[in-house]
């Protein structure tokens, strides 16, 4: 069974047809497929946030283990993590709408991701 799910032409049927399910109701609305869309589109929120907290620990060892052994460019991953407790402190604590936010977002996340994603 674990096989059938990791072909590729499977894959692709499940994402199309999870993408009809979400896509469809917003032009014929009905009811039993508008509950199934929002059911499917808050189980696809609530995986999507356990990832951004299996990320930011992965990112959180990954970048210990660069700092400890000294790697090349472990200063760079210092840079990091300081930046992504920077980023979800100020977030936490000022709301993501307040200027001191957007500012770190668009000053200095958003020019340097790409020099700090080329480098690792």
């Amino acid at each position: 069974m674990s096989s059938f799910f990791k072909s590729r032409s499977a894959q692709i049927t499940v994402l199309i047809i999870s993408f009809l399910l979400v896509f469809v109701p917003y032009f014929i609305p009905w009811g039993p497929l508008d509950w199934f869309s929002g059911k499917l589109m808050t189980i696809a929120a609530v995986t999507n946030a356990f990832t951004i907290v299996i990320a930011v620990y992965s990112q959180f060892r990954r970048s210990g283990r660069f700092i400890n052994e000294r790697r090349k460019g472990w200063v760079y991953h210092i840079y990091l993590l300081v930046l992504l407790v920077v980023m979800t402190l100020s977030g936490f604590i000022f709301g993501q709408h307040v200027g001191a936010y957007q500012w770190i977002l668009l000053a200095v996340v958003t020019p340097l991701s790409s020099v700090i994603y080329g480098i690792l």
